[in-house]
């Protein structure tokens, strides 16, 4: 039961910077949720991948994950293979 309290001083010993950094990063996990709570599917995620992506202001970092995204071969629900039995 000290792990929550060992989490807890961690966070405690944190600069100004890193907290905040911490909060971005807790805040980021919680729209990734709001999006899966909307039950996306694979294709739709990766949509908003690309989307988020053009976003960006770094046009390397953009264009590479463009890049990731697109070259995803993501199977529509009438080309996955079908299993009989």
């Amino acid at each position: 039961m000290t792990e929550p309290v060992e989490k807890v001083d961690k966070i405690k010993n944190l600069s100004y910077k890193e907290r905040a950094e911490l909060a971005d990063k807790v805040r980021a996990r919680q729209i990734v949720q709001t999006i899966l709570d909307y039950g996306v599917n694979e294709q739709q995620k990766l949509q908003i991948i690309k989307l988020l992506a053009l976003e960006l202001e770094n046009r390397q970092t953009m264009l590479a994950l463009l890049k990731l995204v697109e070259n995803e071969d993501v199977p529509s629900e009438e080309q996955k293979p079908k299993i009989f039995t």
